[in-house]
């Protein structure tokens, strides 16, 4: 049932589910199983109404040149690291460059220490594509990448893929250390 509600084609409702599933199955009470399981589904569209909004799949931009457009975001590493368990990861769209900064806290100060650091290594970035977490999107980073002519850009909810850049590096990251 899973698959036939959250499968390649998303959250679908319960009649092309019952669909899906009548014709390759021969299920007792098909109908009243298929409602009872998408009205049980905590992430479908059809049971939270116009909360949801749907996005499509894929990249909202394809970088062109070097530090158009950097990836960033915190990992936690974990207690077992002492006093920097958190990593900041920066990572350039283009060139998958990516390098990593040690800090104690994910805060907004340590991410502008960090930019400022990779802008004097190698240029200000054109834009900045992160999270809405509340260390990216407050008044120091606005006011710096105001400064450096930098503009922010920042995930919609529910589309996690278009930071996916730095997410599957953090995975990587965590899987060297």
């Amino acid at each position: 049932m899973t698959i036939a509600h959250c499968g390649a084609s998303g959250h679908r409702g319960w009649e092309p589910m019952f669909d899906s599933l009548d014709e390759h199955f021969s299920i007792y009470k098909l109908g009243d199983k298929v409602k009872a399981f998408a009205s049980s589904c905590l992430l479908c569209k059809h049971l939270k109404g116009s909360m949801i909004i749907t996005r499509p799949y894929g990249p909202a931009f394809s970088a062109t040149r070097r530090n158009e457009a950097v990836h960033w975001d915190y990992w936690w590493l974990g207690s077992s690291f002492g006093d920097c368990c958190y990593v900041l990861v920066l990572k350039d769209s283009l060139s998958h460059f990516c390098e990593l900064f040690a800090t104690a806290s994910p805060t907004a100060a340590a991410a502008a220490e960090c930019l400022i650091e990779w802008v004097k290594r190698y240029d200000h970035p054109t834009g900045l594509l992160s999270d809405k977490g509340t260390h990216f999107g407050n008044k120091v980073l606005r006011a710096l990448c105001e400064r450096l002519k930098i503009e922010q850009c920042f995930v919609p909810a529910y589309m996690p893929w278009l930071n996916d850049f730095v997410e599957q590096l953090n995975n990587d990251v965590l899987q060297v250390i």
